[in-house]
């Protein structure tokens, strides 16, 4: 049977599911959204409070360990910059490097082979990258207020790692300039409630071939299929290349 975008959505909200296990459960049961519940509280699946329209407050996991290995500092917020001290601390932490001295190294350190290149929008759903944090009083950074937003996975995974070295650097001007390419060439929708997320979602996986509901899910401003692949389809291998070639120089 067909499966309606607002069934799903609803399911969502009364468990904080998946969007396809909720579209599997509802295949399962018919269609009834009380048997739906049942059948993932039995899968262990679904949550036992029901969150309609919570406010996502955290970021993806992929963002954090990407930019963790390029030494974000994230606690920035309590780092007294008028303090000499204090920013001396800051710069030594975003100045390291991460450990490559053992075992696997670089982008293999936590992927396989070939599979650290930007990710299948098949496979891999948009997210939200967390908003900059309030600095201290009396401190300063050329880069100001950066907000909470939706955006594709490579954005969100590939991007953590370059957000993270203008971050670092207070570059400015470099990130405003790469949040312009992100935005031109992928998804960026500043509302970040769970509504949101669930409508961006739906109306990619339905760009992408994943599902097709009927009626089709509505546009969303500021969504669209990432186009990272047409110009850095092999940047993960390209990465991992150039790494290694600086490995074998020592």
């Amino acid at each position: 049977m067909a499966i309606s975008v607002e069934a799903v959505r609803e399911l969502r909200e009364a468990t904080n599911a998946g969007v396809m296990d909720c579209k599997r459960a509802l295949a399962a049961t018919d269609g009834n959204i009380d048997k739906a519940v049942a059948y993932l509280q039995e899968q262990g699946i679904a949550s036992a409070a029901k969150k309609a329209n919570r406010e996502t407050s955290q970021g993806l996991i992929d963002s954090y360990i990407h930019a963790i290995h390029r030494m974000q500092y994230f606690d920035i917020k309590d780092v007294d910059f008028t303090n000499p001290i204090a920013k001396l601390r800051y710069e030594d932490h975003v100045e390291g490097s991460y450990p490559n001295f053992a075992g696997p190294l670089n982008c293999e350190s936590c992927h396989n082979a070939g599979k650290y290149n930007p990710p299948d929008q098949a496979r891999s759903l948009p997210g939200l990258i967390s908003a900059g944090a309030t600095l201290k009083a009396g401190s300063f950074r050329n880069i100001g207020p950066v907000p909470a937003q939706i955006t594709g996975p490579a954005e969100r995974a590939c991007g953590g790692c370059h957000r993270a070295a203008f971050i670092n650097e207070d570059n400015a001007s470099a990130l405003s300039v790469f949040y312009a390419h992100t935005t031109v060439n992928g998804t960026s929708v500043t509302d970040t409630t769970q509504a949101s997320l669930d409508a961006v979602n739906f109306y990619l996986m339905g760009q992408v071939g994943v599902w097709r509901p009927t009626p089709a899910p509505a546009p969303v401003a500021g969504a669209q299929v990432e186009s990272c692949w047409l110009c850095h389809k092999n940047a993960g291998d390209e990465h991992q290349a150039l790494f290694n070639k600086w490995r074998k120089s020592f």
